[in-house]
This record gives structure tokens, sequence and C-alpha cells, in this order.
């Protein structure tokens, strides 16, 4: 009977301890929140701001184009997981606005465009007159394409982490820090690289570069198409013709993500050079690096374009 009493006594014991112990740890075990980014650019400040902790998913792949993506199975699975939602608004992720409300209706959502600190560009419209699509809205969404819009983003971001998950508190604001740092370094070796060319006038295959011209002086002329979805008029390209060869323009720009035929189309009458720049950074590997491989590059395919003229 007491060695029965003494076995018994010693099991609730370590039940006892064990729970001391989970009581004392649960915090520190806490997980953080899983976070989906929608594009690239997004991922990669994520991953910065996450790094030694959090792993963001990327949803959608940086070759397609987030106006139009469809979600694949996997994909759709990956944003009904999703706690914490990055993305940057309907008028650029047009597609996930049904998915997110339908996928993910209890996933918190930070919105890019309407984060504090961001700064936001209209849409250039072809004429003054014209109206942007209703189903696009008035702005400009690249807006990850301003680096101080960048910081704006991973300022916020930390922010809603450290709220969701202060176990990692001290380590999302060292992130932070390091990355406002390089951040300010890769403004600087931009402003650099681009000061021989920012008064050579070019042309996009769609208005992707706004922010990135606002924020490094460049002399972008707008683009052929305001949206992928939304391709020029006759009167409207006939327009742009007449306006860039008044204006001189040396470089026009494709994106990978797009048919390329109506820019070789123009090149050709403006006997301009074709560039090539990727706002999405569709063959940059996902992780801590990525968005500032993206705008180095962005500035480096700029440069190359007009370096030669």
């Amino acid at each position: 009977m007491c060695r029965w009493i003494a076995c018994w006594v010693r099991r609730w014991r370590l039940v006892l301890a064990v729970g001391l112990l989970l009581a004392v740890t649960g915090p520190a075990l806490a997980a953080p929140p899983r976070l989906v980014a929608t594009i690239l650019p997004l991922h990669g400040i994520a991953a910065a701001i996450g790094a030694g902790r959090l792993q963001p998913e990327l949803l959608i792949p940086p070759t397609a184009s987030p106006h139009l993506h469809p979600l694949s199975p996997g994909e759709a699975r990956r944003l009904a997981r999703a706690e914490l939602v990055l993305w940057v608004g309907p008028e650029l992720e047009t597609a996930l606005v049904r998915p997110l409300a339908t996928l993910a209706p209890r996933a918190e959502r930070l919105t890019a465009r309407d984060l504090p600190g961001v700064r936001l560009l209209p849409l250039r419209l072809p004429r003054a007159e014209e109206e942007p699509d209703a189903g696009h809205g008035t702005i400009d969404p690249h807006l990850w394409l301003d680096p101080f819009n960048g910081l704006a983003i991973a300022r916020a971001l930390t922010d809603r982490l450290v709220a969701r998950d202060p176990t990692g508190a001290a380590l999302y604001r060292r992130n932070l820090a390091r990355f406002e740092a390089r951040l300010a370094a890769l403004v600087e070796e931009i402003r650099q690289r681009l000061a021989p060319v920012r008064t050579r006038p070019f042309i996009l295959a769609h208005d992707s570069l706004q922010y990135f011209e606002h924020a490094f002086g460049l002399r972008g002329l707008g683009a052929i198409a305001v949206s992928p979805e939304l391709p020029p008029g006759a009167r409207a390209l006939m327009e742009l013709v007449a306006r860039t060869r008044a204006a001189g323009v040396v470089c026009v720009y494709a994106e990978p993500q797009l048919d390329r035929r109506r820019v070789e189309l123009l090149a050709a009458m403006l006997d301009a050079r074709i560039g090539l720049v990727d706002p999405l950074g569709g063959d940059i590997p996902p992780g801590p690096e990525a968005y500032f491989t993206l705008l180095r590059r962005i500035a480096e395919s700029v440069a190359a374009c007009l370096d030669a003229g």
C-alpha cells in the first residue's frame, strides 16, 4: 500500500513539475503568426524584418502578373492558413479581392497603400480628360518602388509583429534597425549610379516605375499602357508617339511579364533603344535580400539603357 502511494505521489509531482515548466516557458515557445506576403517585394521586406524567427510565405509567383493571377490549389491553401496577410491593395492584387474574403476572412490584413508614411501617387493617364476604369482606382499601386515607402512598410510590419508576437519584439526591432541602415546606404548608391542619366527621357511598357522615378529624380514620360489590363486606344497611342518623339526619348523599357510587341513597335517608330525592367523581381530568389536586390537591379537596368545614349 505504501509503495503504491509513493508511486502515486511521484507521478503527481512529475505532472506538477511539467505543468510549472510549461507555464514558465509557454510565452517563450509561442509561435510567430503565419505571415503571407502577396508579391516578392513585400515578401522580401517581411523576410528581412522576420529574419531569425519568422519565415513569411510568398503567395503570387514573381513571374506572374498580380493583377490577373488566379490562385492554384496550393496557393489557395497557403492563403487559407494565413493569420497575417501583407498586400498592396485591390488596385494591384485585383484577382485576390474575392479569395481574401472567402479563404482568409479571419486573417489580419496589412494593406500597404493605407499604412502610415506611405506616399501615394495618382495614375498617369494618357489624356487629361480620361477617367480610370472604376475597377482599378485612381492610385498607382507600384508603391514599393519608392524606397521610402519600403521603409514605411517595414516599420508598420515591425509594429504589427511586435504586438502579435512580443517574444520576438527585440529581434524584430534589431532587424528593422539593420533594414533602415542598409536601405539608406542603398539609396545613396542608387542616386550616384543614376546621377549621370537623370535628364535622359524614357518611356515604359506599362506605368510601373513612377515611384522609382520620383524617388530618384528621373525623367520618365509615362507608359504605353497605364495597366496591362488597359491597353491604349489608337488615338492615345498616336498622341504618345508624337509627345515622346518631340521629347527625344532614348529608351523604351519592356517588362518580362508582358508582351513586348508594342514596345518593339514604339521603339522602332522613335528610333529608341529597348531596355528591360522588372518591378516584381521575377528571377530574384525570395528572402531577406530580395528587396535590396530588386531596387539595385532596377537602377542598373535603367542606367544601362540610358547610359548608351
